[in-house]
């Protein structure tokens, strides 16, 4: 069977399935004993990550301590949460679990860096926005000219647009986001920095990082 892939899901449940499909989507052309063993825990009762915003939650952070754990003992030495803003606890967690964590921003920063330096718009949930979760990386000034981000109004309209996939009501909203987005703020290609974004990419065609995407297909060549 090989390594055993942990996906921390449920924040939101569609868009770590979704995740999980994408990961098999990349494996097209060989034989399905090949494919990577993946191990979702989804659990939509992790508590809203609002609270985050002004600091420490020690409810969400043993909710997920505890999921970690699980895939752990089943045998993931590697895991990915499906859910940007959680990134925000990582240095609460102990670091037998947290080493275990593929960072999706880091993934991101990467991905951004390594692309031609156009702008590109941000596409992240409010939370993220205001707790400035991505600006924190240790790399962010390398690719901060190439990020536009959008209003905090605007942020607030496409967080309602997250949760319409959060609740499986379709990416209608999202889409309709996107297109004011692009004209409004000048730009032409996008940057995925929410799970639940990353359906939207997976449902519709358009210039975008999406760092759930460059994940799923280090995966699926069994090169995380």
């Amino acid at each position: 069977m090989g390594e055993m892939i942990g996906v921390f899901g449920g924040v939101g449940p569609v868009a770590s399935a979704e995740f999980v499909r994408t990961i098999y989507a990349h494996c097209d052309g060989v034989a399905e004993q090949d494919f990577p063993a993946v191990l979702l825990y989804s659990d939509p009762g992790i508590a809203a990550r609002g609270t985050l915003v002004a600091g420490r939650d020690v409810r969400i952070e043993a909710q997920v301590t505890r999921g970690l754990q699980l895939l752990a003992d089943q045998g993931c030495d590697k895991i990915v949460m499906c859910c940007m803003t959680l990134h925000r606890i990582l240095p609460f967690l102990p670091a037998r679990l947290r080493d275990r964590v593929v960072s999706t921003v880091d993934v991101l920063v990467d991905a951004v860096a390594a692309a031609p330096p156009v702008r590109r718009l941000m596409m992240c949930s409010i939370d993220t926005w205001r707790m400035h979760l991505l600006q924190e990386h240790p790399k962010w000034t390398d690719i901060a000219s190439s990020v536009v981000w959008p209003s905090e109004a605007d942020n607030v309209t496409l967080q309602q647009a997250i949760q319409e996939i959060k609740e499986n009501r379709g990416t209608d909203a999202a889409v309709r986001w996107l297109d004011d987005g692009m004209r409004e703020y000048e730009v032409s290609s996008a940057i995925v920095g929410c799970s639940e974004i990353h359906v939207l990419a997976r449902a519709h065609s358009f210039d975008v990082i999406d760092p759930f995407d460059v994940t799923a297909r280090s995966i699926a060549a069994r090169q995380l």
